[in-house]
């Protein structure tokens, strides 16, 4: 765990404009050999005007451009001998493109360039489904908002496991098992921001 003990100071901008974006993607879906085997890719492109962000004494401001652009590709294969199976990998490029800042053409902060999901599921029978999935994290730039001025400082990637089953007792209810962060791995999504450590959860659902 993270202490954080320090006083922040936070300043309202009187002057800050909302944000404004355009976009555009275009991509494909291609089935492979097995009927239930789909492939996917994906590239993308935002560009952002009057992005909010932060300057070092952590009042918002609004950084003039600003784009983001990447690729998505995925993997699915469904009911296949009771597995189902969905991976997915994503790179995403995004910059400070504000002729004025101090971080033009430097990553906007807290955007890993790297991002990767793997889920995968299996029926014993139509009462039975135990599921897992690995997500992994890459390392992204935060500020350091501490410091005085505030400093860029690289947060390292990380990998989540999660597990866990769902049993349908009746028609009418459903028992559940959900272990989150199950190797209790030690991350920040934002600088000195605790997340938590392994989480059980038990329930029921009813529906009608």
């Amino acid at each position: 765990p993270y202490w954080n003990t320090s006083v922040a100071v936070i300043y309202g901008n009187p002057d800050l404009q909302p944000e404004k974006s355009t976009g555009w993607d275009i991509g494909f879906e291609h089935y492979l050999n097995h009927p239930n085997l789909i492939l996917g890719a994906t590239y993308f492109q935002m560009n952002f005007m009057d992005l909010i962000g932060f300057d070092e004494n952590f009042i918002p401001i609004n950084i003039d451009k600003a784009d983001s652009k990447g690729v998505e590709v995925f993997l699915k294969l469904a009911d296949f001998h009771n597995f189902n199976f969905d991976a997915n990998y994503t790179f995403t490029d995004a910059q400070d493109r504000s002729l004025t800042s101090p971080e033009k053409n430097q990553r906007l902060i807290r955007r890993p360039k790297h991002k990767f999901s793997l889920t995968i599921d299996y029926n014993f029978d139509e009462f039975l489904t135990i599921f897992s999935e690995i997500r992994y994290t890459g390392p992204r730039y935060d500020k350091d908002f501490v410091s005085f001025p505030a400093k860029r400082v690289l947060l390292k990637g990380y990998t989540i496991i999660n597990t866990g089953a769902n049993y349908k007792l009746n028609k009418f209810i459903e028992l559940f098992v959900k272990v989150d962060n199950l190797l209790n791995a030690d991350y920040e999504d934002v600088i000195y921001y605790g997340v938590l450590n392994r989480s059980v959860y038990l329930g029921a659902e009813l529906s009608f």
